[in-house]
């Protein structure tokens, strides 16, 4: 694995990560941060503040800006591309590794990892949309797929990756948090951390939801991460 990103604290809406970015990073407690930013807005201080505000602290920026559709198709959403953010990350040195969604529905996904052809198909259209658009990389963030799908994804994953770094960009996972392999649920087992951590270079973990909508109150993460 040749990286591991772990959820440590939110700023307003944007969700920040500490990164390791080798295993003697990680043993020695050296670190980057990225941010996950929604950009869709809430009450007081802004996405765009929250960040701009800890700029000299963030290495790496994460919008939410796609999504893989029910049709196939990759769509943008309303708010992304926005030149402000844009502007503040290639004025301050920053690498953007916008965010592809799933919104949380497994069954988009396990249709385009059907066939070769789709998988194909797919990675050929992320790969044109991060070097038309001059990223530094993308950030799949493909959620609660179906376990039976794990090794389809890994195939994916792998061949996206490639084509990535042929075009000298990289590759964010984001992936569900487990103790052991495969895991205990579907969202667990679709991940092959071993495969995936291989092919990318990094991998997002999830560590937060220690309350929820429906628990009783509290953080997504406790404050000391």
């Amino acid at each position: 694995m040749r990286y591991m990103l772990l959820v440590m604290a939110a700023t307003t809406m944007a969700i920040t990560t500490t990164l390791y970015t080798n295993s003697t990073e990680a043993a020695t407690g050296s670190k980057k941060v990225a941010v996950w930013y929604p950009g869709w807005g809430t009450a007081g201080i802004s996405d765009y503040e929250s960040v701009s505000g800890n700029i000299a602290t963030v290495d790496e920026i994460n919008p939410y800006w796609y999504a893989l559709k029910a049709d196939g198709s990759v769509a943008s959403y309303e708010w992304a591309e926005d030149p402000k953010l844009l502007a503040l990350a290639r004025d301050n040195g920053k690498p953007m590794l916008p965010l592809i969604s799933n919104e949380f529905d497994p069954g988009r996904v396990s249709k385009m990892l059907d066939a070769e052809s789709s998988r194909k198909a797919h990675a050929d259209e992320l790969v044109s949309l991060v070097v038309n658009k001059g990223y530094a990389g993308l950030d799949v963030d493909y959620e609660m797929l179906y376990a039976e799908d794990r090794d389809k994804f890994s195939a994916f994953v792998e061949d996206l990756a490639s084509q990535l770094h042929t075009e000298g960009k990289k590759l964010a996972v984001t992936v569900h948090p487990k103790t052991s392999e495969p895991g205990t649920w579907d969202g667990q087992k679709s991940q092959d951390y071993k495969r995936l951590g291989s092919a990318a270079d990094e991998l997002k973990i999830m560590i937060y939801d220690y309350h929820w909508n429906g628990s009783k109150a509290g953080p997504a993460s406790p404050p000391g991460g």
